[in-house]
């Protein structure tokens, strides 16, 4: 038997130079790797503007959320000053006092409690508002006083003659009592209890009137010394001065004794030290002076 020729083999052949021999494995379709060959590279694609150049989608820049905001349009608007310019009208508005004061010491307050969240209201002419409330009290207040301190009443300044005589019956401050003035005043008779006199008639002495001042002194300055210590007073200096006026002593005499002495208000409020002493027949009018009398 003849051996046949060996048939040429089938499978690829080793390439020339390859020194390992051919793989044991077949590389797969054409144009595809196998699986012990790495994928090709291909370079990295230019990103855009601000954007990395790599592979994958571009990256972008994230910040934080903040809260969601209201839609406006155009400026805030500015808080009302109403209030204020109300609460300053009002403050000038001294004809309807002291209602208006009031009022505008109530707006202003309310002005300036609205202001402390920094917003302007008008804190301003609120507390412009509240110097005029203020300065207006105090001159109600000093005019308050001063016709309490003067006892004004209906009297005031006597009418006198050049030589300071009474010349006709009148309406006067019982700080305006002198010595030798005739004067009508129905509070002094009475029981012991003492009266407040604001005002009293002065007349001529020449004419009728139930009582004539004989004397007209002061106390020493300081701190009002007490009702009592003043009355005490009053008595022991109208005392000594009876009997100089009259021709007889105070104990022998049919006449009475009277006085108008400071009260703690006007002694403090109007610097009131005076004491005055009269005398009268108790229970009936005179006519002319009681000086020299003798009874």
């Amino acid at each position: 038997m003849t051996t046949p020729p060996p048939e040429p083999p089938t499978g690829p052949t080793d390439p020339p130079g390859s020194p390992y021999g051919s793989p044991p494995f077949p590389t797969g379709q054409p144009g595809q790797p196998g699986p012990q060959q790495p994928a090709p590279s291909y370079p990295p694609q230019q990103g855009y503007p601000g954007q990395p150049a790599q592979g994958g989608y571009p990256s972008y820049a994230s910040y934080p959320a903040g809260p969601p905001q209201p839609y406006q349009y155009g400026a805030p608007k500015p808080p009302s000053k109403a209030l204020a310019w109300w609460a300053l009208g009002l403050s000038l508005a001294f004809f309807c006092w002291p209602i208006t004061t009031l009022v505008s010491i109530g707006l202003a307050v309310a002005v300036l409690s609205r202001s402390r969240d920094g917003q302007d209201r008008g804190r301003g002419l609120a507390i412009a508002a509240l110097v005029i409330d203020a300065l207006a009290l105090l001159v109600a207040a000093a005019l308050v006083v001063l016709v309490v301190a003067t006892d004004a009443g209906d009297g005031g300044s006597a009418e006198r003659d050049p030589d300071g005589q009474v010349t006709s019956p009148q309406q006067a401050s019982v700080f305006e009592v002198r010595e030798g003035d005739c004067v009508n005043d129905d509070n002094i008779f009475g029981d012991d209890t003492a009266t407040v006199t604001t005002d009293v008639e002065v007349v001529p002495c020449t004419g009728a009137h139930q009582l004539e001042a004989y004397l007209v002194t002061e106390v020493a300055d300081g701190d009002f010394p007490g009702t009592g210590s003043v009355r005490a007073t009053a008595q022991q200096r109208c005392g000594d001065a009876f009997a100089g006026f009259v021709g007889r002593t105070y104990d022998r005499s049919t006449l009475g004794v009277y006085y108008y002495v400071p009260t703690q208000q006007t002694w403090e409020q109007a610097s009131d030290r005076a004491i005055t002493c009269l005398v009268g027949d108790p229970g009936v009018e005179t006519t002319g002076t009681l000086q020299g009398a003798d009874r």
